[in-house]
């Protein structure tokens, strides 16, 4: 099977040590990636419904041979089958296809080593795994400075009250 290495810097917080392999590894960016899309065949297809079709595993089970997973589609419009067949894959692909590590323990470098049937799949996958991880770093990141700054402007409010409170009364 082809493979595809790409490294990603770690940061603290939970962003650090083995927390990033479990990120990497977690099932909603394996999903995310699972249902983005991507050209194949000269057509918009989810990376799920390739790898479905260059698995085999639709001409194996006939369950899988009708479960679909259209571009665009939403994530939570997804009957029981949909999410089980979701969740068999993404289980496969921690287990099998997937490896993230951290060669050098000083070091606040990871490895993310993806294999899969197909060369396309493997190239797409690792980079919008890191990809995602990304986005969600920035998204959290964000998040967090977002409510430090509200709660640091509610602060100064409160403090400039006292002093134009103080004020007011004495100019009465």
């Amino acid at each position: 099977f082809p493979s595809h290495d790409t490294n990603v810097g770690g940061n603290s917080d939970i962003f650090s040590g083995d927390n990033i392999i479990e990120i990497i590894k977690s099932r909603r960016m394996i999903e995310r990636v699972l249902l983005s899309a991507d050209t194949i065949d000269n057509k918009p297809v989810t990376l799920m419904e390739h790898y479905l079709d260059i698995s085999g595993k639709r001409k194996d089970n006939e369950k899988f041979a009708s479960v679909h997973y259209p571009v665009g589609a939403n994530r939570n419009s997804f009957g029981y089958l949909q999410d089980s067949v979701l969740n068999v894959v993404y289980v496969e692909m921690t287990k099998n296809y997937i490896d993230a590590q951290k060669p050098d323990r000083r070091l606040n470098i990871f490895e993310i080593n993806i294999t899969s049937p197909d060369e396309k799949l493997t190239k797409v996958m690792t980079e919008r795994l890191v990809s995602e991880t990304n986005e969600y770093y920035v998204e959290l990141r964000t998040k967090k400075a977002k409510s430090t700054l509200d709660a640091l402007e509610n602060r100064i409010d409160a403090m400039k009250k006292g002093p134009n409170t103080s004020i007011s009364s004495r100019a009465t």
